[in-house]
């Protein structure tokens, strides 16, 4: 799609958010931040495109 950059910025956003408020102040599990990022995203996804992309959540510890 040409004109996903706004689309990009505001899953990025909504992503943002959700994780936000799931990881503060907890200790969560990678397995469970990879299934919450994929729940999130794939219905706002599939609102805006029709289609069901594959996603794959990768998480790196800085």
């Amino acid at each position: 799609m040409r004109e996903s950059g706004t689309m990009i910025y505001e899953a990025q956003q909504m992503l943002n958010r959700h994780l936000n408020k799931k990881i503060h102040g907890k200790n969560t599990e990678w397995a469970e931040l990879k299934s919450d990022i994929s729940d999130v995203l794939g219905p706002y996804l599939y609102e805006k495109t029709k289609r069901r992309p594959m996603i794959l959540p990768i998480i790196m510890e800085v």
